[in-house]
């Protein structure tokens, strides 16, 4: 054990100095509204963009019924940046970094903070199984849901929300997931590991995602969950959105009644991004061959579905559209 990990400082709270989005803001935005922002904007996305076939696929795969599944999932879905807690990422903004860097809680290894190719969503992949196995998420493969896969869900989860940027990463080896610094310095020393606790647990507090899923999603499903993921991403990162749920200056202090509260706001607001953003599932109308404007009757089929010989197109049609019939192909040697 080093010199930095012997030095503990407990947290009541999220630190409200730790950012998520700062490009062109006039502040920068704390990474717990931007992990609420996305959870929100997920459960509306799976409210209006999936069928009730496929929101019971889910939850059969994942063993929950579908009001535990949809928490669950929108809980996961705010978690997607939880790897900016740490001082790679936050030392991208110096006079945000310079805040925090020399606490005695924000300990980290010489030079980690300059380690840019540990990217945030690598520091989620690393970071989220050992979180996720606290809470008893199982770490070894085991039954899975109906149509799942068999996989340890903690590192799974992990994975698949590391690969939000597009590029899921390899396998971690249980070995370094137990001390994850020792071998990614990047992620910082016990006290970055407790801030990503203190977000994680209050964001599961406030999205209700406190079941414990069964199973792992088969590759179909898993592709569905990136894809609304990384939507609900692009639509809390949007300039617009983040300035409308910007908390007041100097008085975010991340307790537990402000978290609450700007859930709240964001559960509402979300609705009009996903209605703003044009979202939603396709429906078509069910009609009859008769009724979709063709040019030709339809050809007359005998029982195994061969065109009968002889089928001639509609000659009611010209009259009534002005346009002439297409004339039949002539048969073979004609």
């Amino acid at each position: 054990m080093t010199e930095h990990q012997k030095i503990t400082v407990p947290c009541a709270c999220p630190d409200p100095r730790l950012w998520g989005k700062e490009h062109g803001l006039e502040r920068a935005y704390p990474v717990m509204c931007h992990l609420l922002d996305v959870a929100a904007a997920f459960g509306v996305l799976w409210d209006v963009m999936l069928s009730v076939e496929t929101r019971e696929r889910f939850a059969e795969q994942l063993a929950l019924d579908e009001k535990a599944c949809r928490a669950v999932l929108s809980f996961w879905a705010g978690l997607h940046d939880l790897g900016k807690i740490t001082p790679v990422f936050q030392a991208q903004v110096p006079s945000l970094f310079d805040q925090v860097r020399n606490e005695a809680a924000c300990l980290f290894a010489p030079e980690a903070e300059r380690d840019r190719g540990f990217r945030h969503e690598m520091a989620t992949h690393w970071s989220l199984a050992s979180l996720l196995a606290e809470e008893g998420y199982p770490t070894r493969r085991g039954t899975t849901g109906v149509g799942g896969v068999a996989a340890p869900v903690a590192h799974w989860v992990g994975q698949l929300l590391g690969g939000h940027h597009g590029v899921f990463g390899v396998k971690v080896p249980p070995t370094k997931l137990q001390l994850p610094s020792q071998y990614q310095p990047g992620l910082g020393e016990a006290g970055w590991a407790e801030q990503r606790r203190l977000h994680f647990a209050e964001l599961r507090r406030v999205t209700g995602g406190e079941a414990v899923p069964g199973g792992v999603l088969s590759a179909g499903l898993a592709m569905v969950l990136t894809g609304l993921v990384v939507t609900a991403d692009w639509l809390a990162s949007q300039v617009g959105a983040i300035e409308l749920m910007q908390p007041a200056e100097d008085a975010w202090q991340e307790t537990p009644a402000q978290i609450d509260a700007h859930w709240r706001r964001m559960s509402t607001a979300a609705s009009a991004l996903v209605d703003e953003a044009r979202l939603g599932r396709a429906a078509f109308e069910a009609r009859g061959f008769g009724q979709t404007g063709q040019r030709v009757a339809p050809a007359a089929l005998d029982r195994t579905g061969t065109i009968r010989s002889g089928a001639r197109p509609d000659p009611s049609h010209a009259a009534r559209t002005g346009h002439q019939p297409p004339r039949p192909m002539p048969s073979p040697g004609a």
